[in-house]
C-alpha cells in the first residue's frame, strides 16, 4: 500500500513538471520554429507566450512615420497588435517541415513587390541588430519621456548575438511572417521567441 502511494506521488511529480516546462523545452530550432508559424496561423497566444522569455520579453519591430520603431512586450495579445493600427501578420496555412526550411537563400523585401523568394528561410544569425540599433536611435534623439537605458541597449545586443532570423513567405506577394529565435542562456539551450519584425509596416 505505501509502495503503491509513493509511486502516485512520483507519477504526480513527474506529471506537474512536465507541465511546468516551457513549450520549447528541449526542441531543435526547426520545432520551435514551426511552433511559431502555428502560434500566428491559429492566433494561439497562449501558445506564443510559452515561447517567450520572461526576462527578455518579446521586442516587436515597426516603422511609425519614417523612422523605425521598437516595443518591448512580456507577453502578446492578438487583440491588441503593434502598431495598433496593423494587424500581427499570418503564416500562411501550411506547416512547413525540418527540410522545407531553407539556410542557404536569404530572402529580400520590397513594399511594392513583396518578396523576392517564396518559402520558409532560416538565416545564420542577426547581421541587421535592428532592436539595438532602433534603442541607440530613441535613446539619442527621442523624447524625453521615452527614456531607453544603456542596460536595455545592452541586453538587446546579448539577445541578438544569439539570435537567427526566420522568414515564412507562402507567397511572393505577402508580408508574411518575420521572427527571430535566440539562444539566450547557451548555445546548447532552447530557443526563445525574442522579435517580431512588422517588416510589411513600410511606414509613411
Amino acid at each position: 500500500m505505501q509502495t503503491m502511494l509513493m509511486l502516485k506521488k512520483g507519477m504526480m511529480l513527474v506529471g506537474l513538471i512536465f507541465f511546468s516546462l516551457p513549450a520549447n523545452a528541449g526542441c531543435t530550432l526547426e520545432e520551435t520554429a514551426r511552433k511559431v508559424i502555428m502560434g500566428f496561423q491559429q492566433e494561439d497566444a497562449q501558445l506564443i507566450n510559452s515561447l517567450i522569455d520572461k526576462k527578455t520579453g518579446l521586442y516587436v519591430l515597426f516603422h511609425r512615420g519614417a523612422s523605425m520603431d521598437v516595443e518591448n512586450l512580456k507577453q502578446i495579445n492578438f487583440r491588441q497588435p503593434v502598431p495598433e493600427y496593423f494587424p500581427w501578420p499570418s503564416a500562411g496555412e501550411h506547416v512547413p517541415r525540418d527540410d522545407e526550411f531553407n539556410k542557404k537563400a536569404i530572402p529580400k523585401f520590397n513594399c511594392e513587390r513583396g518578396w523576392n523568394k517564396q518559402g520558409y528561410f532560416i538565416s545564420n544569425s542577426d547581421v541587421h541588430h535592428k532592436v539595438s540599433r532602433s534603442l541607440v536611435f530613441t535613446q539619442m534623439f527621442g523624447s524625453p519621456q521615452n527614456t531607453i537605458s544603456d542596460a536595455q541597449i545592452a541586453a538587446a545586443r546579448r539577445m541578438e548575438y544569439g539570435a537567427v532570423r526566420v522568414v515564412a513567405a507562402p507567397e511572393e506577394s505577402n508580408d508574411g511572417l518575420v521572427f527571430y529565435l535566440s539562444q539566450l542562456y547557451s548555445y546548447d539551450s532552447d530557443w526563445y521567441l525574442t522579435v517580431v519584425d512588422q517588416i510589411g509596416d513600410c511606414g509613411a
